[in-house]
């Protein structure tokens, strides 16, 4: 678990609101309602050992229940920089929905930085995503 954790990280240093992880987090992280291994998707470079790509999709049963619905969430993807623009990701996400379908969902969600540097929105809608809403964060230094 510690390995996923620390690709994750490390695929996604410097990404838009992505910060270093601190003490504990790791710990917390296993505690989390979205701490599902049971679907995660992940692929291990045999040859060195590491983490090279990752979907931690999870279903979040309660909410389902009061919204009535089956919908599955994709989240937590990445890929390393050496295993990238191979395919990866895409075929992990594939798998994840599988995984979501075998679990009884019908639908699967999820959000992603329209400015991601990899154009991960283009990679998601080429998996039959589709943009059901736009958000939009701003920011103002407040100085003095």
């Amino acid at each position: 678990m510690r390995a996923i954790f620390d690709a994750h990280m490390e695929a996604l240093h410097g990404h838009w609101g992505v910060a270093p992880p601190k003490p504990g987090d790791f710990e917390r992280w296993t505690t989390l309602p979205t701490f599902q291994p049971h679907l995660w998707q992940v692929a291990w470079h045999v040859e060195s050992g590491r983490v090279a790509g990752q979907v931690k999709p999870f279903i979040n049963e309660e909410q389902n229940l009061t919204q009535n619905r089956r919908r599955g969430e994709t989240e937590f993807i990445s890929v390393g920089a050496p295993w990238r623009r191979r395919g990866l990701a895409r075929a992990l996400i594939a798998k994840a929905l599988h995984a979501q379908r075998d679990a009884g969902m019908s639908e699967s969600v999820l959000g992603v930085d329209a400015d991601n540097a990899h154009n991960a929105a283009r990679l998601y809608e080429s998996c039959g995503f589709r943009v059901t809403r736009r958000n939009m964060v701003l920011r103002k230094p407040l100085v003095g």
